[in-house]
């Protein structure tokens, strides 16, 4: 299935304190809130490896269910980064992962499935591969 990444599934990953620190910095100081950019920004970047490895792209922004724990952990590495939130080091290990993943998603070494609806826009085009080669013949001119 293909989904969207959602604001609110983000901040079910975020840990109290980094909620905590993200409402404080992001949406107390005025600024526009940098979340729903930052999800687009990341359904984007694994569309463009999905896209990269063959696989027929969704609707919209949509990602595989596959990778959407993946995405998360980007959108969440992107976010605390951003804001300035003290980081822990599981967190950029899971980005670390994430980012693995979508290289071999890209190279098609991790393949998902192909949405049941498939969207309107390719992100990418698939693969080329020469089927034949015949080496050009010369004519009557050889030798001018």
């Amino acid at each position: 299935m293909w989904m969207e990444i959602t604001v609110d599934g983000v901040k079910t990953r975020l840990a109290g304190a980094e909620f905590a620190a993200y409402t404080q910095r992001a949406l107390a100081a005025g600024q526009p809130d940098p979340l729903p950019d930052i999800a687009a920004q990341v359904a984007r970047e694994v569309r463009g490896h999905v896209a990269g490895g063959g696989i027929t792209l969704g609707p919209g922004l949509t990602i595989p269910d596959e990778l959407m724990a993946a995405a998360l952990d980007m959108v969440v590495w992107r976010l605390t980064t951003r804001l300035g939130i003290p980081v822990k080091e599981d967190r950029k290990v899971a980005n670390d992962q994430a980012r693995t993943l979508m290289g071999q998603v890209g190279r098609g070494e991790f393949r998902v499935v192909p949405p049941a609806t498939p969207g309107e826009a390719q992100a990418a085009a698939g693969r080329i591969s020469v089927v034949g080669y015949r080496p050009r013949l010369t004519g009557r001119l050889d030798g001018l």
